[in-house]
């Protein structure tokens, strides 16, 4: 079982992960609901504070949001990528 704050880092690091790994890919807030295992409100929690700490962006985009990572999303990523190979 986690602690609320090792939880609250696990969202993150999954949300940023598959950000970058699908980085490509224009994904909606509700593709990343169905491929992550936590329920909406969770994402979209994570989501809106990952987006006021300017990690990632949303782009309106006809009939969905498109999140994407920030240049300093990006280096985030990057960095966690680094540190799981090592």
């Amino acid at each position: 079982m986690y602690t609320r704050s090792e939880f609250a880092v696990k969202v993150i690091i999954d949300i940023i992960s598959f950000l970058f790994k699908n980085d490509q890919e224009d994904l909606g807030i509700m593709e990343i609901v169905e491929k992550l295992p936590y329920n909406h409100r969770t994402i979209r929690n994570y989501i809106a504070a990952l987006q006021k700490e300017g990690v990632i962006k949303i782009e309106p985009l006809m009939n969905k949001n498109i999140v994407k990572l920030t240049n300093k999303g990006k280096c985030i990523a990057d960095c966690l990528a680094t540190k799981i190979k090592s």
